[in-house]
């Protein structure tokens, strides 16, 4: 089970300089207008971070499994008044976005929850 606490722990994880953060949004090269999806996006740190590099038009959608998550980055959507991150409930097999719909795939502490990586990013290679 998934609560408030525990996605702010994935939130610090994340933005911890040990895992070089900064580093790693810098490397992606992302624009004002870019479509991103974060996928596996947990507490939406990085989702939040692509929110901000991606004004005033571009749009960041914040996939997980998990429900209590979403809701976690929604509340954070509506406290802080961001309007260009969307959440969306995806299945394993389904990332419920239309093809040929964005301009990065991003994937961080993902893989590893992935039961058939091969198959799954077959599926996934012309969102």
């Amino acid at each position: 089970m998934f609560n408030k606490s525990k996605a702010k722990m994935f939130n610090k994880r994340a933005s911890s300089e040990k895992f070089k953060p900064k580093e790693i949004i810098a490397s992606l090269n992302i624009k004002p207008g870019d479509i991103i999806a974060d996928v596996g996006s947990g507490g939406g740190y990085y989702a939040f971070e692509f929110a901000k590099k991606t004004r005033p038009n571009g749009e960041i959608y914040a996939l997980d499994t998990n429900q209590e998550l979403l809701d976690y980055i929604n509340s954070e959507i509506q406290t802080h008044g961001i309007t260009n991150v969307h959440t969306v409930l995806t299945k394993n097999d389904d990332l419920g976005l239309a093809e040929n719909s964005i301009d990065l795939m991003f994937l961080r502490n993902v893989y590893h929850h992935l039961p058939e990586p091969i198959k799954y990013f077959g599926r996934i290679k012309n969102t």
